[in-house]
């Protein structure tokens, strides 16, 4: 009797182990980040807090990632000249969609890759449209309309679309480098698509973050979904979040990266540094919609 209680015990010792490491694997993952000018990152200073700017100023932006699973929440503040934003966006992998929160009209719309490709036929049959109706106008007109176009955020529409090209996958490239970003140590890496250098990252180890890759699996998938859906709409100024350029790559840099230096053709560097990261349980409803939110659809249809 003693042997087989021994034998019980041994076992739901065992289980109650597992299940613990369950929950610690189920555990969310909070990501603070903040993105700056680059003479401001390079001096390793903490972000200001956002002050009236000149027309022309930099914009600054400060974000949380929530991560649990395949599921991301962002949440992200943007200072400029004309004064501050604040927008929310959900990715979930399954079904894999994007919805973005409008808090003030307590609405929300989704996008999935369907919807970008339909969106992305629409804006070209527009373009075609329009620029043939500013053919037709004496040059004095289509310079006025375009100046209109360019004031309501239209201004793409007259101007030839970018060819469409089967998007190539980003590539990582150790470049030698190291620093310190806080308090982590970390190794340079150039992130390069299609020949072209398109950002410069210092990764972190696993170890040094607490943190395993399948811990932020779920901004991959995000980086992925993002750089597709943008290939098929074709808007001239749609851009990922600052650093969403080495989450694409995480599987080839064996680390988080802690800063990532954007570059952009045609627009200043941007630099994303992370503040903090820490590990905790986080509440199901961070990845819905809040209750009341009534579904439209996106705002280019």
């Amino acid at each position: 009797m003693q042997r087989r209680w021994g034998r019980f015990s041994t076992v739901v010792l065992a289980v109650t182990a597992v299940l613990a490491c369950a929950a610690r694997a189920g555990a969310g993952v909070v990501i603070v980040t903040e993105s700056e000018t680059p003479d401001a990152a390079q001096k390793g200073a903490p972000a200001a807090k956002p002050k009236p700017k000149s027309r022309g100023a930099e914009t600054r932006y400060k974000g949380q990632l929530y991560v649990e699973g395949d599921r991301v929440r962002m949440h992200g503040t943007s200072s400029d000249a004309e004064g501050v934003v604040e927008g929310t966006v959900i990715f979930r992998a399954k079904p894999e969609a994007l919805l973005v929160l409008n808090d003030d009209e307590k609405s929300y719309f989704e996008i999935t890759r369907a919807d970008a490709q339909r969106i992305g036929s629409a804006i070209d049959t527009a373009r075609s449209q329009m620029q043939a109706q500013l053919e037709k106008m004496l040059p004095e007109q289509r310079a006025m309309i375009e100046q209109a176009m360019e004031g309501m955020g239209a201004g793409a529409l007259a101007k030839a679309a970018k060819p469409r090209a089967p998007l190539e996958p980003a590539r990582a490239v150790a470049s030698g480098g190291s620093d310190t970003v806080g308090a982590y140590a970390c190794r340079g890496y150039d992130i390069v698509r299609g020949g072209k250098k398109i950002a410069e990252a210092c990764v972190a180890s696993w170890s040094d973050l607490g943190l395993a890759p399948a811990d932020v699996d779920g901004l991959r998938k995000l980086a992925a979904f993002q750089q597709q859906m943008f290939a098929e709409v074709n808007w001239e100024g749609m851009d990922a979040a600052p650093g969403a350029e080495a989450f694409e790559v995480m599987e080839q840099i064996n680390g988080f990266p802690v800063r990532v230096r954007s570059i952009i053709a045609g627009k200043p560097p941007v630099v994303m540094r992370v503040v903090k990261v820490e590990r905790r349980d986080l509440e199901p409803t961070l990845f819905q919609p809040p209750a009341g939110y009534a579904k439209g659809a996106p705002p280019m249809e």
